[in-house]
């Protein structure tokens, strides 16, 4: 069962930014939100009608600041943006809280891990054969030269190699356990 004081601080949170945050900026028109609807996962063009991607791309699908200028800016409804700011600013603040709260104790156990006994966990693990580190790192360098594969060797307008890694190295670092 949740415990009270986890439902009560999403609550506070759901009535602070979603009830108080977001209809102050929808009707004051930050981000020029009173010409979109409050709550909407569209973007929208400057003439309010959705957003056509393909406006601002040139003929190899890459970004085109010229006809960007020339069509429009992208605007997003209040909520929307909200839920994208606020995200980028919950993963952030996750790693931070953990690194300033529980960091020293993190690090103590991955030495102490090395030498310390087995646990209730570990005793009934041992039942079953363990995978070997090499399955792992055969399956992850698999998986990334396919998606590399995919990305450089068909024409799928995607990213080139390098920022493709620079996408996929966040998703595993916040993935590995440390």
């Amino acid at each position: 069962m949740t415990p009270f004081w986890a439902i009560a601080n999403v609550f506070i949170a759901f009535v602070f930014w979603i009830w108080f945050i977001t209809p102050i900026l929808h009707f004051t028109n930050v981000w020029y939100g009173k010409y979109m609807p409050i709550s909407t996962s569209v973007s929208y063009d400057n003439t309010g009608a959705k957003y056509k991607v393909k406006n601002v791309l040139n003929d190899r699908f890459e970004f085109d600041l010229t006809k960007y200028k020339a069509y429009s800016p992208l605007f997003l409804g209040t909520t929307f943006a909200l839920a994208y700011g606020l995200s980028f600013g919950a993963i952030t603040s996750v790693l931070v809280h953990t690194y300033l709260f529980y960091g020293a104790e993190i690090w103590r156990q991955f030495k102490e891990s090395i030498h310390q006994e087995d646990d209730i966990h570990m005793k009934l693990n041992k039942a079953y054969r363990q995978a070997p580190d090499w399955w792992y790192l055969a399956l992850g360098l698999g998986m990334f030269g396919i998606a590399i594969g995919v990305c450089e060797g068909w024409d799928t307008q995607m990213v080139p190699f390098l920022t493709f890694q620079s996408n996929y190295s966040p998703g595993g670092q916040l993935f590995y356990p440390w």
